[in-house]
């Protein structure tokens, strides 16, 4: 955060527009304290936007206007404490979004802006079968969410591309037991990722949450709960078509199905990957706070529960 720098800003304070004032950021610092905001003194982060909702698909518009003012109000969801960031190219190293359905957004030229204000951009994209049951938000067809992940390769780069298969989920119909799950698509996928250069396909298997099951009796069906071999034979599986295709396989968050390393193990959020190809030398600590398993590096997530609802609706989220 750079107090020093003399960026002119709007700001909003407990629902409070400090009317038509064109202020400093020490004059953002003094309001903040007595509101009492924590003021975040930090150097280079990773802004994650967002594990927690789906910013891109749903509240680019917010997102941007805060880009605008220089700042961001972040509230902590377990402590409910806000904190107050400063949001420049000058203390932000890298935006890592995540979305499944960036179509919207691309339309709307905001990732070309934020490009154009200096700030480093890297995209995860969560593409599964086209099944409405499962994701019955998702009204853009898979066929345009595979034209907006070349758009983003061809624009930003597939180095800064993560396609996500997430999560594979087994389930049946209520009273039936015939087993389904929401593999159908992902060869197809898969052979159309391969022509945009992009590089690794992150995964993991669906779990079971007291919101999920509670969506799962609403719409009449049983999550299944397969054991480790069915697991690992479904990732031999997976990995044989990728391999064909020069794609890595990664697993989020699955320790136990890797213990002989058969597949990438790439953090979703790596600081060590990103100084690589930004050619920094920012320090990261291992992040914290996250589900069991997960190896990424300390990010700042700015996205909230409660503030920022997801509206697509997947029968499997642990969020909405």
């Amino acid at each position: 955060m750079l107090l020093s720098t003399p960026a002119q800003i709007n700001i909003v304070f407990k629902n409070k527009v400090l009317p038509d004032l064109r202020v400093s950021l020490a004059i953002v610092e003094k309001t903040a304290i007595k509101a009492k905001y924590r003021i975040m003194r930090t150097k280079k982060i990773i802004v994650s936007a967002s594990r927690r909702t789906d910013i891109p698909a749903f509240h680019m518009a917010w997102f941007m206007k805060n880009v605008k003012k220089q700042i961001f109000k972040i509230k902590n969801p377990v402590s409910n404490k806000t904190s107050i960031l400063f949001f420049s190219p000058e203390n932000i190293q890298a935006i890592f979004f995540w979305s499944k359905d960036y179509t919207k957004a691309i339309s709307k030229g905001y990732f070309t802006e934020l490009k154009n204000r200096g700030f480093e951009l890297f995209f995860h994209y969560t593409i599964n079968s086209e099944i409405k049951i499962l994701e019955p938000g998702i009204k853009t067809s898979l066929e345009n969410r595979l034209k907006a992940i070349r758009y983003l390769a061809e624009e930003f780069g597939p180095e800064r591309i993560f396609w996500r298969f997430d999560p594979i989920l087994f389930y049946k119909e209520k009273n039936h037991t015939k087993v389904f799950n929401n593999l159908k698509d992902f060869e197809k996928i898969a052979l159309f990722i391969k022509e945009t250069g992009i590089k690794q396909c992150i995964t993991s298997f669906a779990d079971q949450y007291k919101k999920s099951l509670l969506r799962f009796d609403k719409t009449k069906l049983d999550f299944i709960e397969i054991d480790e071999s069915e697991k690992k034979r479904t990732l031999n599986n997976m990995n044989n078509i990728l391999k064909q295709l020069n794609i890595s396989l990664s697993l989020c968050c699955e320790p136990e199905l890797n213990q002989k390393g058969a597949y990438e193990n790439h953090p979703c959020i790596s600081g060590e990957y990103t100084n690589k190809l930004l050619k920094t030398f920012i320090p990261y600590k291992r992040a914290i706070g996250q589900r069991k398993g997960c190896i990424c590096s300390k990010s700042l997530d700015i996205g909230s529960y409660i503030d920022h609802p997801c509206m697509h609706n997947c029968i499997y989220c642990y969020a909405s």
